[in-house]
């Protein structure tokens, strides 16, 4: 599965950016997964809280905004220097789609 210069292996769970090879946690690795197969779709904590972390999102949880974060460090910098995944303040999150 591919997404700009992103590619994703779920057989193998390993991801690729940029061609070199991203050292993600398992739950990093399912929220980069998710997030290639909807490109450009504005992605709700609360859906990423069920299809990805199989939890429903309770009051005060800030696991998503933190595989968030902690995905987006691992992640390189794009070229233009645009944000891969973009926070839309009270609705979720957004993988950038060009």
């Amino acid at each position: 599965m591919r997404f700009d210069d992103i590619e994703v292996f779920p057989a193998r769970q390993e991801a690729t950016c940029q061609g070199n090879l991203l050292d993600l946690t398992t739950t990093e690795f399912a929220l980069l997964h998710y997030f290639v197969q909807k490109p450009g779709e504005t992605l709700t904590k609360e859906a990423l809280s069920l299809d990805v972390l199989g939890k429903r999102l309770s009051a005060f949880d800030r696991a998503v905004d933190m595989h968030v974060s902690n995905l987006r460090k691992k992640l390189p910098e794009k070229l233009d220097g645009k944000p891969r995944i973009k926070t839309l303040r009270g609705r979720g999150y957004l993988l950038v789609k060009e």
